[in-house]
C-alpha cells in the first residue's frame, strides 16, 4: 500500500483540518528530503545517505505513507551496510515512488 490514511486518522481522530496541514507539511518534508537523499546517493556520502533516509523513513511512517518509508529502509539499511550498489537503482526507484504517493496525497486533500 502506497499511502495509508488510517495511520493519521490514529493519531489526530476527528481532526480532519489537522491531518490536512500534516499532509502538507509532509509534502514539504518529502521534497526536501529527496533532494538531500539524492544528493547523498550521488555522491556515495554513506553517513548522508543513511541519516537522510532514515529521517524521511520516520516522516513518512507517521503520515501512512508506506511505501516510501519501506523503500528508505532499503536505503538505510544498505547504507549502514556500507552498500553503495543499489545507489542508482534507488535515485530512480525513490523519485517514482514519491512521485505516486504525492498524487495519492494531493486527490486525498482535494477530496
Amino acid at each position: 500500500m502506497d499511502f495509508d490514511p488510517s495511520v493519521l486518522n490514529e493519531i489526530l481522530p476527528d481532526c480532519p483540518d489537522l491531518q490536512a496541514e500534516t499532509l502538507q507539511d509532509y509534502l514539504q518534508v518529502l521534497d526536501c528530503g529527496l533532494t538531500e537523499l539524492d544528493r547523498g546517493l550521488s555522491d556515495i556520502a554513506l553517513a548522508d545517505v543513511v541519516r537522510s533516509s532514515h529521517r524521511l523513513k520516520g516522516a513518512s511512517q507517521s503520515v501512512g505513507a508506506m511505501a516510501v518509508a519501506a523503500l528508505c529502509q532499503e536505503i538505510e539499511a544498505a547504507g549502514r551496510a556500507n552498500d553503495s550498489s543499489r545507489f542508482a537503482d534507488f535515485r530512480t526507484q525513490l523519485p517514482a515512488c514519491a512521485q505516486a504517493l504525492q498524487k495519492i496525497i494531493r486527490e486525498n486533500l482535494s477530496a
